[in-house]
């Protein structure tokens, strides 16, 4: 899947993602905002595992984002399950370096 925003492409997340991922993700101010499950430190190994299972999803729900093609965050969806089948949970971070660039604005 590939979606161009113009600031930025929302796109599949490809196993050579795993160091970028993980520059960006290892940091404590990009953590401090996101669920508990979200490793911290967040290594090259925690992105490998990351990936794989985005990789696996069907259908697809958790992409790259991606700025000068150079991947610097990830964006999602969870769907609600059971009583909360007909809701959902959307997600994203960004890392720091990419702050302030109007990625995720409104």
């Amino acid at each position: 899947m590939r979606l161009d925003c113009g600031i930025c492409v929302i796109r599949s997340f490809t196993h050579a993602d795993s160091e970028e991922v993980a520059a960006h993700a290892n940091n404590p101010n990009v953590a401090r905002y996101l669920r508990d499950r979200f490793p911290e430190p967040y290594t090259v190994q925690s992105a490998r595992r990351w990936i794989s299972y985005c990789m696996e999803q069907e259908p697809e729900s958790n992409f790259a984002i991606v700025v000068d093609k150079k991947v610097v965050g990830g964006i999602g969806f969870e769907p609600g399950g059971d009583v909360d089948r007909y809701t959902g949970e959307f997600g994203y971070w960004l890392g720091e370096a990419a702050w302030g660039r109007g990625i995720a604005t409104t």
